[in-house]
Formats: structure tokens, C-alpha cells, sequence
């Protein structure tokens, strides 16, 4: 019932846009660490996602690597794993990355295919849908390798900085609710249900060259 609590715990703060308890998760969390549940993948995967959500991704790392030494399903904990190593710059951490998307778990497929949509066309999307296993990972080499090509820089650059904008953007421009509603006169329309425009373009484009900023009450 304790790493039932935990879990549960930790999804929910996940999850909340408005009012957010993670630092409630995170303690629950660390203090756990001198209980049994301590070593439950589901806590470690659990602590992983909390920690790097509030910031920590050498915890996070740490949580991920612990998961993958139990009996927790690996495709999960290798993906986690990866995207928060290449959030730290690690480009060898691709390998990890490749190897849980050449697995066919229905969550890390998902989470892939979300990480990917602020930067793919929809028909590009359709393609990766439509991959299976190795060729699901031969798809997604080839599209990171073609973008580390037209940047011009080495295998696994844009892969890795793919990953700091995205945990970027999570920190700074996260939409407060799913249920964002567009004005009628608004052309562009992202479908993102993780970032406002701002986010988007972030993480298409990485850092600006310049930033305006505003601060009043817009009150005469």
C-alpha cells in the first residue's frame, strides 16, 4: 500500500498544471529511500520523473540507473534514462535511446511520438506510426542523423540538444491546462498539449537572439 501511495502520489503532482505538489512527491519520495519501497521499480521509475521535473537530473539519473538493475519492464527505464542523459549533453546516451525505441512498449512509443510532434509534420508522424522494432529505430536514426547533417554538426548533436530544449520549455513555457482554447482570428494553432507558442518555437529553434519582456498591471 506504501509504494501504491507513492506512485500515485507522484503521478498526480505529474500531471497537475495549477497548484502543483511535486516538492509534496518529492519528499514522500526521499524519504522513502529508508524504507523497502525504496528498491520498487515503480517508486524508482516514479522518483526519476519527480526529480528531473524539479530540476535534479543527476537524481533522476541516478533513480533511472537503480530501476534498470531490478525486474521493471527495461524499455521504459532506458528510454527515461536516455532523455535525461542527453538532457545533460551525454550524447552516448542515443544508444539507449534507439535501443528502447527498437522495443515495441506501447509507452515508450508514446512518449517518443509526443517528444517528436513540436518538430514533425503530421505526415512524417504518420510514417513513424507506421514503423515496428528495429525499423521503428532505423526511421528515427535516419531523421536524427539527417538533422545532425543540416546543422552541420556530429552525430547525436541534434538529438541531444532536441532534449535540452524540450526539458527547457517544460520548466519555463508548460501550458497551465490541456484545454487551451484558440481565438477565432488566430491563424496558427499548435495542438500542443505540453507548451504555449512560445514553448514551440523554443523548441524548434532553440535560444533567441534577443528577449522582450513586460512586467505591469496593465491597469491606466
Amino acid at each position: 500500500s506504501f509504494v501504491r501511495g507513492l506512485v500515485e502520489l507522484s503521478n498526480t503532482a505529474l500531471k497537475q498544471r495549477v497548484n502543483i505538489k511535486l516538492d509534496v512527491a518529492l519528499d514522500a519520495l526521499r524519504s522513502s529511500a529508508r524504507t523497502s519501497a525504496a528498491t520498487n521499480p515503480q517508486v524508482l521509475l516514479a522518483r526519476g520523473r519527480v526529480e528531473r521535473e524539479v530540476g535534479s537530473p543527476d537524481s533522476a539519473v541516478a533513480a533511472f540507473a537503480r530501476y534498470l538493475q531490478g525486474d521493471g519492464p527495461r524499455p521504459i527505464g532506458e528510454l527515461e534514462l536516455a532523455r535525461t542523459r542527453l538532457w545533460l549533453g551525454d550524447r552516448a546516451a542515443a544508444a539507449g535511446y534507439y535501443t528502447a525505441a527498437a522495443s515495441d512498449d506501447s509507452a515508450v512509443v508514446a512518449i517518443i511520438r509526443n517528444d517528436l510532434f513540436p518538430i514533425v509534420a503530421d505526415t512524417l508522424l504518420a510514417d513513424y506510426d507506421s514503423r515496428r522494432g528495429i525499423y521503428r529505430a532505423a526511421w528515427l536514426r535516419q531523421f536524427w542523423g539527417s538533422r545532425d547533417d543540416l546543422s552541420m554538426g556530429s552525430a547525436g548533436d541534434r538529438l541531444a540538444e532536441h532534449y535540452r530544449r524540450w526539458f527547457y520549455a517544460r520548466r519555463n513555457f508548460a501550458l497551465v491546462t490541456v484545454s487551451r482554447h484558440y481565438d477565432i482570428a488566430e491563424r496558427y494553432k499548435s495542438g500542443s498539449k505540453d507548451f504555449d507558442d512560445r514553448g514551440i518555437i523554443y523548441v524548434r529553434h532553440g535560444e533567441p537572439s534577443a528577449r522582450v519582456s513586460f512586467s505591469g498591471s496593465g491597469q491606466r
